[in-house]
């Protein structure tokens, strides 16, 4: 049943389900609301030509409210009011696929971590990288400090041509 009630209509159902049906070919079914500036827009739609559900704005999922993923909610994003997580629940891995990752602080001003396809992944401390993958090994911005034993290998036996390059002097 719908009806108004002089301020509000209303569409009331008080048995089994409510069912918005639209059997148009490729038909679809849109959302419309007050765009907040006296006009009105389309917030979201069922699309029935591409049989997907289409966001035009923001969606929010309050604190404790989950986005989730897959039959059996194996990937869940939420913020729990303290902290904000991706959680895979189920099997395999959680893959982030991508040419060019970054990690950003939350301000999106300075790196943090990045990646790039068939490159360096990069380690960054206050926004200065530190740590590359490079095609033959690692690079190290600054000092290097360790609380164990580092063992290298691979030494060349004789002085080497650059200063400061380490080399193994025993010939061993």
């Amino acid at each position: 049943e719908s009806f108004h009630d002089g301020t509000d209509t209303w569409i009331d159902n008080g048995t089994g389900d409510l069912k918005i049906r639209n059997q148009t070919n490729d038909g679809d079914i849109l959302f419309y609301s007050d765009d907040g500036s006296g006009g009105v827009a389309e917030y979201f739609r069922l699309d029935g030509g591409i049989t997907e559900t289409i966001f035009s704005k923001a969606s929010r999922h309050m604190d404790n409210v989950k986005a989730k993923f897959g039959s059996g909610e194996d990937l869940q994003i939420y913020h729990d009011g303290s902290h904000s997580f991706i959680s895979d629940q189920g099997t395999g891995h959680l893959q982030i696929l991508s040419s060019q990752l970054q990690i950003n602080n939350a301000g999106n001003t300075e790196n943090m971590i990045t990646a790039a396809a068939d490159g360096a992944v990069t380690l960054y401390n206050d926004g200065s990288a530190k740590l590359a993958t490079t095609s033959t090994g690692i690079s190290v911005t600054g000092g290097l400090t360790t609380t164990s034993t580092v063992v290298l290998s691979n030494l060349p036996t004789s002085d080497p041509s650059n200063a400061g390059q380490l080399w193994n002097d025993s010939g061993t």
